[in-house]
């Protein structure tokens, strides 16, 4: 199937369920990611990008950044939906955007991810094979802009916090899914300030594969001159090896 028949995909709308939501009542920024992410899936899988096809040319997807605005968190039982397409690729790239709706059509949230394929046997980045590329779109909207070109280092940590994987941790690839390289990264700031704060933005690079018996460790500090904006890492304890990096903006909500 040719991109070009379905250049977006919509999901139906559906309601933000309760076990979604944080002690506010309010989608959480894990549940908005994982509501991209399975819009991705299934509309890969109606483009004939699906893991099992790609497996065939013995490659597959990674998902190498992430970057949201959340305009408004949804509460629980608000109606929502979720509208994706792919951008054209460059190199060996491919880039997927996304907005999140209410049901009057408002915007809550905008996104755009980049989507290298990796060789499954050397666990390098490699080409797209021709014949998949070919069915890749050669335009496309953009929802949002990566806010720079790359994700400011950390330097000085603030915080540290570890975290050791589990089974519940890995996904069908054997690898922490990457929804818990967020949830660990902004688990390392401090329970008051995330407990008065709200994210506005988030944008994190993941850098490595985290395993099972991978120890991790979560760094975090306040952007310099920013006391609002908050750079992430994780880390391997073992080889030291940065496994992603994040920038965080947060403000505090209305009364």
């Amino acid at each position: 199937m040719d991109s070009t028949d379905h250049p977006t995909f919509s999901t139906p709308f559906y309601p933000v369920r309760i076990y979604e939501t944080d002690p506010g009542g309010k989608a959480t920024i894990i549940t908005l990611i994982n509501y991209f992410q399975e819009a991705a899936a299934q509309h890969s899988r109606q483009l004939g990008f699906h893991p099992d096809k790609l497996r065939e040319f013995g490659v597959g997807w990674v998902m190498s950044r992430l970057s949201i605005q959340v305009q408004r968190y949804p509460e629980a039982e608000e109606m929502i939906r979720v509208t994706t397409w792919p951008r054209s690729p460059r190199h060996k790239t491919a880039f997927r955007d996304f907005i999140l709706e209410d049901a009057k059509g408002g915007i809550l949230a905008r996104g755009t991810s980049a989507w290298p394929v990796m060789d499954l046997e050397t666990r390098t980045m490699t080409d797209l094979p021709p014949l998949l590329a070919q069915m890749l779109p050669h335009q496309g909207a953009t929802a949002l802009e990566f806010p720079s070109r790359t994700v400011p280092k950390l330097k000085d940590p603030a915080y540290r916090v570890s975290h050791t994987p589990d089974f519940f941790h890995l996904d069908m690839n054997g690898h922490v899914n990457n929804v818990h390289f967020v949830t660990w990264a902004l688990e390392a700031m401090p329970w008051e300030f995330r407990r008065t704060h709200e994210l506005t933005m988030l944008d994190i690079v993941f850098r490595g594969e985290i395993r099972q018996d991978d120890v991790i460790t979560a760094d975090c500090a306040p952007a310099e001159n920013n006391p609002q904006s908050w750079l992430h890492s994780l880390s391997r304890k073992a080889d030291c090896m940065e496994t992603a990096r994040a920038l965080s903006k947060w403000r505090q909500p209305a009364p």
